[in-house]
């Protein structure tokens, strides 16, 4: 289950700077303090409450004075933690970062998985190069048990 995004608003007490973040950048600035460790950070008002207790540690990039601290906008930043997409090995385009963290062994677009779940073919070299006819499936079992698409006029 997803968390509901947010997005954070950093502000400076001295020269007014605004800046926007989400809780990942929150969390890589815990991190550099050393108040997180690798798998904490999933509680945002904790989060933000250890930023609270480090106000004087967290400095504005503009002026460089303490207390640029975080407050809470809305929205949600779970798509910062998402893998980058990857191509389809069958069709080639590009498989969307949510179904990447879905289904990560996954490599195959959900158009081309749905084919073969409905035991279509996803390749269109069904046919022989040479005569055109329509390829049969021969297994052969010297063995490993093989499988190869072969054509039945010239036997290639």
């Amino acid at each position: 289950m997803q968390q509901p995004r947010v997005f954070l608003k950093w502000t400076c007490p001295a020269c007014h700077r605004v800046e926007q973040s989400g809780r990942k950048e929150l969390i890589d600035r815990l991190r550099d303090l050393g108040m997180l460790r690798r798998d904490d950070g999933r509680n945002l008002d904790l989060l933000l409450e250890l930023a609270r207790s480090k106000a004087a540690d967290f400095t504005c990039p503009g002026c460089e004075s303490a207390g640029f601290l975080p407050l809470e906008v809305s929205g949600d930043d779970d798509f910062d933690d998402l893998p980058p997409a990857k191509p389809c090995m069958a069709c080639g385009s590009m498989i969307p970062p949510e179904r990447v963290d879905l289904f990560p062994e996954s490599d195959l677009c959900a158009r081309c998985q749905q084919k073969i779940d409905q035991g279509e073919s996803l390749s269109g070299d069904d046919y022989c190069e040479r005569c055109g006819t329509p390829l049969v499936v021969r297994k052969t079992s010297a063995g490993v048990t093989r499988y190869q698409q072969v054509c039945p006029n010239c036997r290639r």
